[in-house]
């Protein structure tokens, strides 16, 4: 007999649900657990990331919402000063966990002497990822 597969039951979401849902993709801060399923998450993501990335652009240019983060980032940002804790084999899951790419995490020994990671919008210009609005807003400074 074949498994059986989980699939992700959609939630039809009244419109506050739908607004604090967009605010937890965008920041990370899920305070109404409304993303706790799994795969609840990147689903919402997959369904308005596109208008999210599109008001994110424009308002917060060279920087990505956390879900880009979560779902969409080629890679997590380099460590530039500093010994980079992600790069450790042997470090433990629950202390690898980031967030816009840098860790959360961290031991009392790396906090003394904590690391340096690269900035969002270097992140985003060495992938090539910048779009020519988001040039052109950061210029203009």
């Amino acid at each position: 007999m074949p498994p059986r597969r989980k699939t992700l039951a959609r939630r039809t979401l009244h419109t506050e649900d739908e607004s604090l849902v967009r605010h937890a993709l965008r920041t990370g801060r899920d305070w109404f657990r409304l993303l706790s399923d799994p795969g609840s998450a990147e689903y919402y993501w997959r369904e308005f990331g596109p208008g999210i990335m599109e008001q994110w652009a424009r308002e917060n240019p060279g920087t990505r919402p956390w879900a880009w983060w979560e779902f969409d980032a080629p890679d997590r940002r380099r460590c530039i000063e500093g010994r980079d804790v992600l790069a450790d084999p042997g470090r433990p899951a629950h202390l690898r966990k980031t967030s816009f790419g840098v860790p959360v995490c961290w031991t009392p020994e790396e906090m003394r002497d904590p690391s340096t990671y690269e900035s969002e919008t270097d992140f985003l210009e060495r992938h090539g990822l910048l779009t020519p609005e988001e040039k052109a807003l950061i210029d203009a400074g």
